[in-house]
């Protein structure tokens, strides 16, 4: 809201943008609003928001906690202050590798786990929130492929290889779900941020959140194999099991579930690093990489994965249920494969903050324009923690795109200099 009333970029709210739109209130009236609410003739962000925060506010406990390792500081991902323009929140993370031409081999894949070194703390704490106005063309030339060049990061390849201990506790436990549609396939799970184990999904509340990873053609058949092999060897100890075909796993009790520690292996939670595995040609890192009718089925046939994913695990109780899905910029270049989070009951997954967007309003708005992101003609304006501050820095830094501070904790990405 701030962002859409202060227009100029400058990062602050003066009387002449509130006369731009209130032109029946003369420009000294406009000021006098401003002074009457802060004191000044001018307003920042900080003082915005504590004008619209009521008194004695307090956040709701609805959502979970998540988990210890969630807001960690970004010791993997790119940084290092080496941008002309600004600098970066920390100057002592490693550099991730870099994709190589080559083919995609799953199988040979050497995936490295950042678990081996501590975390490198920076200043910034998870509650900052800077301020980001994104030019048209920054995703097209900038963001996109800085993610590109990035490899695979272990949070896939532990889901594709099936080397996540998570990953291979939600199929025993039956809280996950492939779907699988024209550009790939979506792996559903409860999300390890805020539920430590995927049974944790299954509780008396009927509160949940969950993540479904969209998973390239050519990575598909590893996943396809380890879950085929797991299931097997599960209805094998079990007597056998007819279950649907469509549903990964079994119903929690049902069969002898393996004593997996939802904690170890590459890609379990926590784990930022980097395999050596290259991003295919074609490969969707965020929702803004979505373009074409195709991408327009995929997401239907996502509509569909949806619906039977949450009839199995909710079941009776789903259709009173508050659900909520969509998609989020990354925070870490890490997460830079494209994926969907779903809430039940849980709040919202896009409270306002302008760094996701509603999977329903995203897939009205590609069935009534599938080329709108290929333009990425939109002024896009969004909150950043200090993870994403870093990432879009380094990718400006990259692509020697300009990044200007236009006021405190406030940027403007792409755009003249």
């Amino acid at each position: 809201v701030f962002h859409f009333f202060a227009s100029s970029g400058s990062g602050t709210l003066r009387g002449e943008d509130l006369h731009q739109f209130f032109p029946t209130r003369t420009a000294a009236d406009c000021v006098a609003v401003l002074r009457e609410a802060c004191g000044q003739n001018s307003m920042s962000f900080a003082e915005f928001r504590q004008v619209m925060m009521p008194k004695d506010w307090k956040p709701s406990g609805l959502h979970p906690t998540a988990a210890s390792w969630a807001d960690r500081a970004d010791n993997a991902s790119p940084s290092g202050s080496t941008s002309p323009v600004l600098p970066l929140v920390s100057s002592q993370a490693e550099e991730p590798p870099e994709a190589a031409a080559g083919s995609v081999e799953v199988s040979k894949a050497r995936a490295t786990s950042s678990r081996a070194a501590p975390p490198t703390r920076v200043a910034s704490t998870p509650s900052e929130a800077f301020a980001i106005r994104q030019v048209p063309g920054f995703h097209r030339t900038t963001l996109r492929p800085f993610y590109a060049a990035q490899a695979v990061s272990n949070v896939v390849i532990g889901l594709v290889q099936g080397t996540s201990g998570y990953a291979r506790r939600a199929v025993t436990m039956g809280c996950a779900e492939l779907v699988e549609c024209e550009s790939g396939a979506f792996f559903f799970m409860p999300n390890p941020k805020y539920h430590w184990t995927p049974e944790a999904a299954f509780n008396a509340e009927r509160k949940a959140r969950f993540v479904a990873w969209w998973v390239h053609p050519e990575l598909c058949g590893s996943l396809r194999s380890w879950t085929d092999d797991l299931l097997h060897a599960q209805r094998a100890s079990s007597g056998g099991y007819q279950g649907e075909p469509s549903s990964l796993g079994t119903s929690s009790g049902s069969g002898k579930i393996p004593d997996t520690r939802v904690e170890e292996g590459v890609g379990a939670p926590g784990d930022f690093g980097y395999s050596d595995v290259v991003k295919p040609s074609n490969y969707l890192h965020t929702c803004r990489d979505l373009a074409g009718e195709s991408h327009v089925r995929m997401l239907d046939t996502l509509v569909g994965g949806i619906k039977r994913y949450l009839e199995r695990v909710f079941g009776e109780s789903l259709p009173t249920a508050h659900l909520s899905a969509g998609f989020h910029y990354p925070v870490r270049p890490q997460y830079s494969t494209l994926h969907l989070q779903i809430r039940v009951n849980s709040g919202d997954v896009c409270p306002g903050e302008g760094r996701g967007v509603d999977f329903f309003r995203l897939l009205h708005k590609l069935r009534s324009d599938p080329e709108c992101f290929r333009r990425d003609d939109e002024t896009l304006f969004y909150e950043a923690t200090a993870n994403l501050r870093t990432a879009l820095l380094k990718a400006c830094d990259k692509a020697g795109t300009t990044a200007r501070e236009v006021g405190p904790m406030s940027l403007v990405l792409g755009g003249r200099g």
